[in-house]
């Protein structure tokens, strides 16, 4: 009795890339997206723990499984899923 209900929020964060020059890669666009997520998302090295800048509201947040990425071997476009989990007060 008193504790505060803990909400898990499931998020998938989809990453596009478009590459409008034929020599150059869609991954080559998207690995430094994935590379910001990951670190807008790396715990504080602090606390151990990420609140997105909101303490009073967010008790943590990471990545929560294996990214999947589709880095365009056959088109001009790459796609990243991310998925999120976000642990709210």
């Amino acid at each position: 009795m008193g504790a505060p209900v803990v909400w898990t929020l499931h998020a998938d964060f989809y990453l596009y890339a478009h590459s409008s020059d034929p020599y150059t890669a869609p991954a080559t666009i998207l690995n430094p997206l994935l590379d910001a997520v990951e670190a807008a998302l790396a715990p504080s090295p602090a606390t151990g723990i990420q609140d997105l800048g909101m303490p009073n509201v967010v008790q943590h947040a990471y990545i929560s499984g294996k990214i999947e990425t589709d880095e365009g071997v056959l088109g001009d476009q790459a796609i990243a899923i991310v998925p999120v989990e976000i642990l709210c007060v």
